[in-house]
């Protein structure tokens, strides 16, 4: 499947569906935490409002951390460890193999590196609505 991708030049559209998308992804992140097992620190900037959103899985899962992990991993030098990907990267990588959701052992060359292994904590309700507010 070839992914055809051009930025929506309506601005009323485009952040309604931004907003949208922001949403899901935001939604998809806390699954993956929930589901997985997995911390993830997630940022999402917007150029036009020059506003930024910050998600952590773990309030202790700091960007003080994921960097240092981030140094860690790149000191270990092997593939497994840490994975980085652009825009171009990840279709490349879909459209030559598909994807496939998953969590533990799945075969997918597209999962980021286990950061940690203790529970996350419950997130409570409404949580995702007071990020952007």
């Amino acid at each position: 499947k070839v992914f055809n991708i051009d930025k929506i030049e309506q601005k009323r559209k485009r952040t309604v569906v931004k907003n949208k998308r922001r949403n899901g992804l935001l939604k998809k992140a806390v699954e993956l935490t929930m589901l997985c097992g997995q911390k993830i620190y997630l940022v999402i900037y917007d150029p036009e409002y020059d506003r930024m959103i910050q998600f952590l899985s773990d309030p202790l899962f700091d960007i003080e951390k994921v960097y240092a992990k981030i140094q860690n991993l790149k000191n270990l030098k092997t593939k497994l460890s840490l994975r980085t990907y652009t825009n171009e990267d990840f279709y490349q990588q879909t459209t030559k193999a598909g994807s496939e959701g998953g969590c533990e052992g799945d075969d997918d060359s597209m999962h980021s590196a286990e950061l940690a292994d203790k529970e996350l904590p419950k997130q409570p309700p409404g949580e995702l609505e007071r990020l952007y507010q």
